[in-house]
Parts: C-alpha cells; sequence; structure tokens
C-alpha cells in the first residue's frame, strides 16, 4: 500500500520563520503551518473498511532547525504532524507524524528572492484508527512505519535581516 502525503502552502498560510540571518551563514529555527493530503492508495492493509473517502485533507505542523552556510547550502532536521479533523468522531481517522533529515540550497534570483529546493530521509509513522459514529464494535486500530525518501521545492522572501516567509510544496511517498 502506498501513502501519498503532499504539503502545500499559500503565502498567508504557510511561513517559514529563520531566527538567524536569513541569508547569511548560521544557525536557524523554523515553522510551517499549512494544509496537507494523506492519500491511502489502498485499504487492504487498514484495520477496518473506511467509512468515506481514503485522501483526507490534513492540518499540517512542522518545526526544526538547522545550520545554512554562506554558499546557500543547509542541513536540518525537522519534526512534521499531520492530523485529520474530525470533528465529534465521525469520520475515520488518520495522523501521519515524521522526522525529516534534509539538505537543500537556495538558487538566489534577486537580493531578498530566491528557489528552494531540498531532498532527505523522511522517518514516518501513521496512525489509523475507526470511526466511532459508524462503527458497532470497538474501534480498529493500526500503527504503520517506515522510512522513505522526500524532497521539497518553494521559494523564500526575506522579510528582514533574520526573518523571512518560505512558500514551500513538500512531497513524500511513504510506502507500507
Amino acid at each position: 500500500m502506498s501513502l501519498c502525503f503532499r504539503w502545500v502552502a499559500a503565502a498567508g498560510a504557510a511561513t517559514m520563520l529563520c531566527a538567524a540571518p536569513a541569508l547569511g551563514e548560521g544557525y536557524f529555527l523554523s515553522m510551517e503551518i499549512g494544509q496537507g493530503e494523506i492519500d491511502i492508495d489502498n485499504t487492504d492493509q487498514l484495520p477496518f473498511e473506511p467509512t468515506g473517502a481514503t485522501d483526507d485533507d490534513a492540518g499540517a505542523f512542522s518545526i526544526g532547525g538547522g545550520y545554512r552556510f554562506a554558499n546557500g547550502a543547509w542541513v536540518d532536521l525537522a519534526f512534521t504532524d499531520l492530523d485529520t479533523v474530525e470533528l465529534f468522531d465521525i469520520g475515520d481517522r488518520f495522523e501521519l507524524s515524521s522526522v525529516k533529515v534534509g539538505v537543500g540550497y537556495r538558487i538566489a534570483a534577486e537580493d531578498n528572492f530566491g528557489f528552494l529546493v531540498k531532498t532527505g530521509i523522511n522517518f514516518w509513522e501513521l496512525e489509523t484508527r475507526e470511526s466511532a459514529l459508524f462503527n458497532p464494535g470497538p474501534e480498529a486500530q493500526r500503527d504503520f512505519d517506515g522510512t522513505d525518501l522526500f524532497f521539497e521545492l518553494g521559494a523564500e522572501y526575506q522579510v528582514g535581516e533574520r526573518w523571512s516567509i518560505h512558500l514551500v510544496h513538500s512531497r513524500e511517498t511513504n510506502d507500507l
């Protein structure tokens, strides 16, 4: 079974704030908030029959840190969490957590603007839980985990000496 995860962020909804010189060398902290999608292609390994669609929108959050070199390259470590929002436990719940180790590079376009590319290793865990509303018995649950590659493409705009805003698309295919 394949689990596809896409993180598409809008400029107003997702920002990456670097608490180091945004375009210089140094350590940085980052935070990303956005929208993700958890898409389960093959439901054979789930411990329950899904009550709805298995490509759910999810709230996405990431926090991390790393080191940016003067030449535009950087290394980082980040924790990411995607969680489907189910009010009153009406739908099945899917939560994807991961720890990412990445290497990236900033391609300068102008003084304050540049393009970002990043790749790395993603250590992930998917937790599934059956809906309580349409389930006559106890809730079925199952956890999956694995290690896969990821890549990201994006743009960066420096808004101050120590702050920048990022618009990033992250792509992962996590095989169960």
